[in-house]
């Protein structure tokens, strides 16, 4: 839902293809969310990126974990 809310920002309303890559617990521990929208293809297809991240290490370098393209 959150790639479809993205895209239809945009433009793209249509999700063609999601890979899944690591599952995103929503648990206790407060997370900063991320979808990145790609710029737009000779085909007009957008690439999207779903990640998240610990709220408190936000401000540090650690990586984020990216969840589905």
């Amino acid at each position: 839902e959150m790639a479809l809310s993205a895209g239809q920002e945009v433009g793209c309303p249509i999700v063609g293809e999601l890979v899944l890559e690591s599952p995103l617990i929503l648990d206790e521990a407060a997370l900063q969310i991320q979808v990145t929208i790609g710029a737009v293809d000779d085909d007009g297809h957008r690439e999207v990126a779903i990640y998240s991240q610990p709220e408190t290490t936000r401000d540090d370098d650690s990586e984020a974990t990216c969840h589905g393209r």
